[in-house]
């Protein structure tokens, strides 16, 4: 048996999040978190280092280090509980910042899910002050964070758009992740299906439904 985490935010800002409506398949998103072959051609994240990856039944974790712009050194762990729940934690050593998001991925058709992220900050500087001080700035902080998050998704999502599944893809050193998390997701869905791919309609000659509009709003937390 195992269960699904709580979202740890305790000493952290007010929450912030965002659903969006995506045509596709919910694995792209959760796939993505994986694939740390893309980060510097489509993020600017430079001098990627080869992930650690462990798996754990239907538990999976990568971790590495990178950095952004050649400027912000920071290091990244991505926590799979299923493929319907991940759990980031985002740190920026050199400044003290610690980013922790929870995504929530559901398939609500045949061509369209939703995807949610939930994000909370921390600036360690931070801790001396008053609480509803501390709040208050680590709140601002994610506030900023969110929608340069939600640019990188928009990015992905242009890759999703046009992804094949393929049964024996050509990898790179790089593709060790996604490879070890295509393995790890297979034991999700029933056993005659070989791929994701044959329950997406992002392929060609399939007609493809286009995203809803989408929505923002931030939520409290105690």
């Amino acid at each position: 048996m195992w269960d699904i985490p709580a979202f740890d935010s305790m000493e952290f800002s007010r929450t912030v999040y965002r659903c969006t409506v995506i045509a596709g398949h919910m694995q792209d998103s959760a796939e993505n978190g994986a694939d740390m072959g893309h980060m510097a051609h489509v993020h600017h994240f430079r001098a990627p280092v080869m992930p650690e990856v462990t798996i754990d039944g239907p538990i999976m974790v990568a971790y590495t280090k990178t950095m952004y712009e050649n400027r912000w050194p920071f290091n990244f762990r991505a926590s799979w509980y299923g493929i319907g729940y991940l759990i980031g934690e985002l740190e920026f050593p050199g400044i003290g910042l610690e980013i922790r998001t929870l995504g929530a991925f559901t398939q609500i058709g045949p061509a369209k899910w939703t995807l949610r992220w939930s994000h909370v900050a921390r600036i360690a500087a931070f801790d001396a002050l008053p609480r509803l001080l501390r709040l208050l700035l680590n709140t601002l902080v994610v506030r900023l964070y969110e929608p340069w998050f939600h640019m990188q998704n928009m990015r992905d999502k242009r890759i999703w758009d046009y992804k094949t599944h393929r049964p024996h893809p050509a990898t790179t050193p790089m593709d060790r992740s996604v490879l070890e998390y295509r393995k790890w997701a297979a034991q999700f869905y029933p056993p005659e299906m070989e791929t994701v791919d044959s329950v997406t309609t992002n392929r060609p000659g399939v007609p493809r439904i286009e995203p809803a509009r989408m929505t923002s709003r931030s939520a409290a937390h105690e």
